[in-house]
């Protein structure tokens, strides 16, 4: 923040998100700190990650700022040494005193430090269902997802480059379930993946699958 009050500009790599997203990355910045521009410019992740490392390929360093998924961050860049640790950079008292974050403290995406992406979104993922070729009635809890009928049947929404290349866990937040439903994988439940959500939707509505998962993008 001082750098760039300093230079009285920022220069951010931000999410291809709705008209609120970018107006809060940029405008509502502005008003909070007057005096420091914001150079913003929206891409997807894949676009994100290839700038900033053909930036450091060539020795330059651009950008200040990355707002947007988990996966390319953490696996690519902060792998590639492009990302120093978040921490030391955030300043304002509700974000650095973590007794008003779920469960006391930071959820940082990283499995290790130095952490360099923290989530500070709610994730709406969704399961949806064809219920001309399901009752969805038949699924009382989590742990009849499990269920071995639902074999071939799993569309869900990867997150993105590292994913594809692990098995893909369903995430919920039922204590019990957790740990059950989290062992899921690719392997046990013959999951066809897909990153293009509006794919997975069609292909539960035209009948190729039954359901789908992580269908929904997330929310502040």
């Amino acid at each position: 923040m001082t750098a760039a009050r300093r230079e009285g500009a920022l220069t951010l790599y931000g999410p291809t998100g709705g008209p609120g997203t970018q107006e809060a990355l940029t405008e509502l910045f502005q008003q909070a700190y007057p005096g420091i521009t914001v150079n913003a410019t929206f891409l997807d992740q894949r676009e994100q990650v290839s700038r900033v490392m053909a930036e450091r390929t060539a020795g330059r360093y651009l950008t200040d700022v990355l707002v947007g998924g988990t996966t390319g961050f953490v696996v690519s860049l902060k792998q590639a040494g492009a990302l120093i640790p978040l921490s030391p950079a955030l300043v304002l008292p509700d974000v650095v005193d973590e007794s008003g974050w779920l469960d006391g403290h930071l959820w940082w995406s990283d499995m290790a430090e130095p952490y360099v992406n923290l989530m500070y979104l709610g994730v709406v993922a969704p399961i949806v269902i064809n219920t001309r070729l399901v009752d969805a009635n038949q699924f009382a809890s989590f742990y009849d997802l499990l269920d071995p009928g639902g074999r071939g049947r799993w569309s869900p929404r990867t997150s993105g480059p590292g994913a594809r290349r692990r098995p893909v866990p369903l995430h919920v937040q039922e204590p019990r379930a957790g740990p059950i439903v989290h062992r899921a994988s690719v392997r046990e439940l013959d999951l066809t993946l897909s990153s293009d959500q509006r794919q997975i939707m069609d292909w539960v509505a035209d009948g190729r699958f039954s359901i789908g998962y992580s269908s929904a993008r997330s929310s502040p």
